[in-house]
């Protein structure tokens, strides 16, 4: 998957890839040292869970962009992504030129969110949904990151 994104992205003249990681110990190293506009961040991680990942990241760099990717059910992780500091959620079943319709419009500044989201969210960004189906949301478990972010001295980063 991670090679298929790669070549997708690579295709884009105005879009450069810098890295790609295997798990969250790699991500939050190839994050410290290449310092990305945009990552595209996976919720299933073999060490660990993309959604836990996201504070982390956002510690190394808070103007970091993040868009979440994943197979799971977008009703289900879409508001826990943006809510965690993700700028957006993409399905990987969605067509490839969503992948980079959603990178860009992230980077414009834009959050982006698959159609059955988009018109579940009101404005202020909180689903439509009654509490008690909110409340489910709070119950999936999350897989444990490595607490390997320590945020290095670096004047106007920090």
């Amino acid at each position: 998957m991670r090679n298929g994104l790669r070549q997708l992205v690579e295709r884009e003249p105005d879009l450069v890839v810098c890295g790609d990681a295997g798990g969250t110990e790699q991500a939050i190293s190839l994050i410290r040292h290449d310092r990305p506009d945009l990552t595209i961040l996976d919720i299933s991680m073999p060490d660990g869970n993309g959604l836990q990942l996201i504070p982390q990241l956002r510690l190394i760099d808070p103007a970091i962009l993040i868009l979440v990717s994943s197979m799971d059910d977008e009703s289900l992780l879409a508001e826990r992504s943006l809510k965690a500091g993700a700028m957006g959620y993409i399905n990987k079943a969605e067509a490839a030129e969503n992948v980079v319709l959603a990178t860009r419009s992230i980077i414009d500044g834009n959050v982006w969110l698959g159609k059955f989201m988009k018109q579940q969210l009101s404005p202020d960004g909180i689903t439509n949904k009654s509490a008690t189906d909110n409340a489910s949301l709070d119950c999936l478990p999350d897989r444990p990151v490595p607490d390997v972010c320590q945020p290095q001295e670096q004047p106007g980063r920090y």
